[in-house]
Order: C-alpha cells, then structure tokens, then sequence
C-alpha cells in the first residue's frame, strides 16, 4: 500500500470514527442541505433505497420562510411531528368544531379536494417536518385515516401541504402569521403567541406593527393583553369570557384591556399590583357610573396614575409595597380643597362666557357696531383670559396637590402614633 493510499484510508476512518453531535432544532448549518422525495413520499437528504427509490432526482426547491412557497405536496401523516409549545397558539391541541366540520363533510360526500386549504409545515435543518399551521385539519385527516374514509377515491393517510425552511425563530413567527384555520384562535391564544414572540427577542416596534397588521380592529386589545401576568386572575377571567360575545363578556374583556394597558404605561407595577386592580374593578364595584367608581379608561387611567403618586416617596416607587387601593380612593383635605377650587374656577368661566356671549347677541341685535362690540365686552374679555389663565395654573399644580396630601396624611398618622406612644405612657406612670 502506497503512502498516498494509507493517508486516504486514515482519513476515512478518522471521519468514520469523528463523534458527532445529535442534530437538533433549529441547529445552525453553514448551507441548508438539498433534500428529495422518495416513492414512498419520505424525505431525505441521501439515499431513498429503503423508501421506493427516488420520485425525483431533483431537490426540492424550498422557499426561504419569505413570501416564497413551494408547490402543494401530499405528505404522509406519519412523517409530521406536532410540537404544540413552540408551533401552537391554542390553549387547546385543535379545534373541535373543525375537525368536526371536516370529518362531517367527509362523511355526508361533501368534501371537494380542490377546496380543502393545505397545512403549513417547516422543514428543520435536521430534516423533519413540523406542523405550522392546520392543527385542526390535521387532527381530522388522523381520524379520517383511522376510518379508512375516502373521498372521490383518495384517502387521507395524506395531507396537501405547503413546506417552508428557515431558522426556528422564522418557524415560529410564519406559524403565526400563516395561520389560517376555519376557526380562528380566541384573543387569549393570539395574546399568548405575541407574548412568546416578545420574550423571544422581537424589537416592541416591530411586534406592534405585527399585531396590527394581523389583528385589525381587535390590536389594541390584544396587544394590552400580552402585559398581563398569564398566571393572574385577570388573564383568568378574559379566558373564561374568551368564547363569548354578550355584554358581561365584553365588559370583563374591556376592564382587561384597561389593567393590561396600566401594565404598558406603567412598568413597575407587579403581578401582585395587577392582582389588586383586577380585584378594584371586578369585585369591588370599581366600575360603574357611581361616586368612586370609573366607568372610562382614560378615568382609570388617572387613578391607576394617582395609586402610583401616593406609593412614591422622594421620587422612588416602592414595588413591594400594596397600592392600598381602597384607601387610596379617599382624599385628602387638600385634594378635596383642591377640586374645590378647580370646580369653582370651572363655574366662573361657564358664568363669564355665557354673559359674553348674551351681551353679543343683545348689542349685535341693536345694531352695536364692531367698535362698539370691543369697547364694552374688552373687560369681560379680559376676565375670562385671567379666569382661564388661573385654571390652567390650578391644573398644572395638581402633581403638587397629591404630593401635599400623601405628606399631610403621613404627618397626621405619624401625630396619631406620636399621641399614642404619649398615651400609653402616661398609663404606665
């Protein structure tokens, strides 16, 4: 044996011998590989001997997870591997009523193939097929086959199905995108998908722009959902209504959407501060139309605002503590002193523009000219800019005002507890 030929040879064996790492999803490959199909509809990326020999010696030609997609390939059902957690949006595995729907049709010769819309599956590095799209669908086409059922002479041991590649984070953002089954998911599930992707890495300006290209008219409630803690009693109560259409189902949807927005506005309120809110609105009787209660978010929004003021301390909000909603509903004198004064400042304006506007009229009528007009009503003119001015200057100094009040009732509960200590001493003399 020649040198030349020992050195091949130890080359061979040392590939042979390499170990190798198991392949995994969404393991990186310096080039995608080429992948056929055999006779028998496997995928492979070497030799089909074992599978019927090749269908064609030419490889599949994949989009890259883009607006690219592959002609529609009836796939075995075993081939498809079903990974809920990473590909489904559904709390629940399928859609009942789909699957319902399409074994019906079956069934009652309803079922035309040209019709039927074919499932979405990603083709990994390693080479398997996941499902991306079309749970439902699928489920049915499990259960057709376990009947032997046909349907113009074709059973259902396979599916019509659209194939894509790319990296898994492409994967799952299509599995998204591309879902389009005859039910679609409830506002929970969507919430839940939108939420993965955030926690995945994907930019806030880009997931929004996302959830308003895909969910229209409902974005801004499901995009305030995604803040909501999952394991909370408000995101338990928009999946008990998540079905449902009537008016109790979308109230709670909309006090949800309110909570989930105070998330966004502001960040350092905890599961536990949602847990209180949640429990003010829903139990409490926060919302309404009565003295104390809201019946608008951007009211809530307010008092949500006010909460935080009353926890914060030389500028640091105190995360651990409680907002003490209830407590915190009740003003100080200087907040009701306060809006005192902005309602008596409120009344004097309504008061002076009406008088402006009655003199108007009862000069105009008297054929007043516009000279006349600017001589008598100058001063009026000028006491509603101040009264205006002064109200604008009120409103501005509300920031102040709470800030007074929270310092006013630590003082006085600081008296109370000073008054005691002194109590209780005298007792002990």
């Amino acid at each position: 044996m020649t040198n030349t030929e020992k050195i091949a040879l130890y080359a061979l064996a040392a590939w042979i011998l390499w170990p190798r790492k198991a392949a995994r999803v969404g393991a990186v490959y310096s080039e995608i590989p080429k992948f056929f199909e055999c006779n028998d509809g496997y995928f492979t990326t070497g030799s089909c001997s074992w599978h019927g020999g090749f269908k064609s010696r030419n490889p599949l030609e994949m989009g890259s997870g883009g607006s690219t997609l592959l002609r529609i390939r009836d796939v075995p059902l075993s081939q498809i591997h079903i990974d809920h957690k990473l590909f489904q949006g559904r709390e629940k595995a399928f859609s009942q009523r789909s699957v319902d729907n399409i074994v019906n049709d079956v069934l009652q010769g309803r079922f035309v193939w040209e019709n039927f819309d074919p499932v979405t599956l990603w083709l990994s590095p390693e080479g398997k097929l996941f499902l991306l799209s079309g749970h439902s669908r699928t489920e049915a086409f499990r259960r057709l086959a376990e009947m032997r059922a046909t349907a113009d002479g074709k059973g259902f041991d396979r599916i019509p199905a659209k194939i894509r590649t790319g990296d898994l984070q492409q994967a799952r953002r299509l599995a998204l995108e591309s879902n389009t089954l005859s039910t679609k998911e409830n506002d929970v599930e969507r919430a839940s998908y939108y939420r993965r992707l955030r926690q995945d890495g994907v930019p806030e300006k880009e997931l929004l722009a996302q959830i308003r290209k895909n969910e229209g008219r409902n974005a801004g409630n499901i995009y305030a959902y995604t803040f909501l803690n999952p394991n909370g009693k408000t995101w338990a109560t928009i999946r008990q209504f998540a079905e449902s259409e009537d008016t109790s189902a979308n109230t709670a949807k909309s006090l949800a959407k309110w909570i989930g927005a105070a998330r966004r506005e502001y960040p350092m309120l905890t599961n536990e501060h949602e847990r209180e809110l949640h429990d003010w609105l829903f139990e409490h009787r926060g919302y309404g139309t009565s003295a104390g209660q809201v019946s608008k978010e951007t009211d809530f929004q307010e008092k949500v605002g006010r909460f935080i003021a009353k926890n914060t301390e030389f500028g640091t909000f105190y995360q651990d503590r409680p907002l003490n909603i209830l407590n915190a509903l009740t003003k100080s004198p200087a907040e009701l002193a306060y809006d005192n004064e902005i309602a008596a400042l409120q009344e004097n304006i309504r008061d002076l523009d009406n008088q402006i506007k009655l003199q108007t009229r009862t000069l105009t009528a008297r054929n007043a000219t516009k000279d006349d007009l600017q001589r008598i009503l100058a001063p009026l003119e000028a006491q509603l800019r101040n009264l205006r001015a002064d109200l604008q200057r009120k409103i501005l100094q509300k920031q102040n005002i709470i800030e007074y009040g929270k310092r006013e009732a630590s003082l006085f509960g600081l008296r109370r507890r000073r008054n005691l200590f002194h109590n209780q001493n005298i007792l002990r003399r």
